[in-house]
């Protein structure tokens, strides 16, 4: 393993497709503090861009991997395009924007974790934190950010998604609004993402910063700082995950990603960009199913009272 990272290393430099840069703090998914002292992080460069650029051709994608992979991570750098800035113009009179006199303006990102500005260390200005589910049923011309999707609409969680949302999942081309989620593994998360879902992307970290244990406090969960990441198209996944589950040797093919990155995270730019010991907000108190989404006792649906 030791070499295997090192001829990963000796390969990409110390930049790793030019995501990041040459040490400093950080874990997977960013620094306690967005904005670190020290040099500027480093911006993508041309070999990441087109990854990234490649994956974004498939608009509902997945990050998948265990804790402290990445996935988060990497999530936030496929919607960094957004955060440059992205000018969008539509006039459709179905859209709210029309109705509301706007035709045009900056994309957005709708996110459960909050983005920040890497050369201010703010929440990015492009950047709206997404704790109601009205939000995801106005979301037009912007990005849609679920970390940690088990906590939303996980697969036990049968009643957790409103079924309006449900259908807007399924209709998010109308609304030009394209969708990342992370969850530890495919199965976790709710069947209707998953069915909708074009592109999932395995993540995987090494090389733990154990510099951090000569402190006085370590941390028990060491950061890590190489990553690689594979994409496959969802619909051969989700046919090699079954397979896998079917104990069937023969009927399990190895799957070709058509997307594979390796890179290097401190000092990165996609780490000064969101905090990864942020909390994660919770969509709405309470699930379909009348239960409180923090105790899971029963609780009340509050009364509609629109116009709609």
């Amino acid at each position: 393993m030791v070499e295997f990272q090192a001829t990963a290393l000796a390969e990409l430099g110390i930049d790793l497709d030019g995501a990041g840069g040459d040490g400093g703090p950080g874990g997977a998914g960013g620094p306690q503090v967005p904005a670190p002292p020290g040099p500027p992080p480093r911006p993508l460069k041309a070999k990441a861009k087109k990854k990234v650029h490649r994956r974004r051709q498939s608009s509902i994608r997945a990050y998948i991997g265990p804790n402290g992979s990445g996935k988060t991570a990497l999530m936030v750098m496929d919607v960094l395009p957004v955060l440059d800035g992205q000018y969008w113009r539509c006039s459709n009179p179905a859209h709210l924007h029309t109705q509301r006199g706007e035709t045009e303006g900056w994309r957005r990102v709708l996110s459960t974790v909050q983005l920040y500005d890497e050369r201010t260390g703010l929440p990015h200005p492009l950047c709206d934190r997404l704790t109601e589910w009205t939000q995801v049923l106005e979301a037009e011309h912007c990005d849609i950010l679920f970390d940690e999707v088990t906590g939303i609409a996980g697969s036990r969680e049968s009643m957790g998604m409103p079924v309006v949302v449900q259908n807007k999942l399924n209709q998010l081309r109308r609304a030009d609004t394209p969708m990342s989620w992370s969850a530890p593994s495919w199965s976790r998360a709710d069947s209707i993402i998953r069915s909708c879902t074009q592109l999932v992307t395995d993540c995987r970290g090494w090389l733990p910063d154990r510099k951090l244990l000569r402190g006085d406090a370590p941390p028990a969960w060491l950061p890590k700082r190489l990553f690689k990441a594979r994409s496959f198209a969802a619909v051969d996944f989700d046919e090699w995950t079954a397979a896998k589950a079917s104990q069937d040797k023969g009927a399990v093919r190895p799957l070709r990603p058509s997307v594979v990155q390796w890179w290097w995270g401190p000092r990165s730019r996609v780490f000064a960009s969101y905090d990864t010991y942020d909390a994660v907000s919770r969509v709405g108190d309470v699930l379909d199913g009348g239960r409180c989404a923090h105790c899971g006792g029963r609780r009340s649906v509050p009364v509609c009272r629109c116009d709609k």
